[in-house]
């Protein structure tokens, strides 16, 4: 899905931002994946009340985890739509390929 999420970069400082909870099955799917591939990205928590978790209602999406790529919204864990939303977003090559060391639990 297309969209204009600079706002959830911004508010995190990540290029890449998923919304996820630590016991989805697929969260921890779609993180160990962008690790793997050395993305950098914003591991926001939405178990729990706190600024991410409003952030993540703001977008109206049921259901985790949620990538946000440059102008692409990725819902689940779809390895596909992860890879060609990393392709479409040019300001990623100037992203440094680092992994993040820990979530940002907000």
């Amino acid at each position: 899905m297309l969209g204009n999420y600079q706002a959830h970069f911004q508010a995190t400082g990540g290029a890449v931002v998923m919304y996820g909870t630590e016991e989805c099955p697929y969260c921890q799917k779609a993180r160990a994946y962008l690790k793997g591939r050395g993305i950098a990205f914003a591991d926001e928590r939405v178990n729990k009340p706190g600024p991410a978790q409003a952030r993540f209602e703001k977008l109206k999406i049921d259901g985790v985890p949620v990538i946000l790529i440059g102008e692409h919204l990725v819902h689940g864990f779809d390895v596909s739509a992860i890879d060609y939303a990393l392709e479409k977003t040019p300001t990623l090559s100037n992203v440094q390929r680092r992994i993040a060391s820990e979530p940002n639990s907000k």
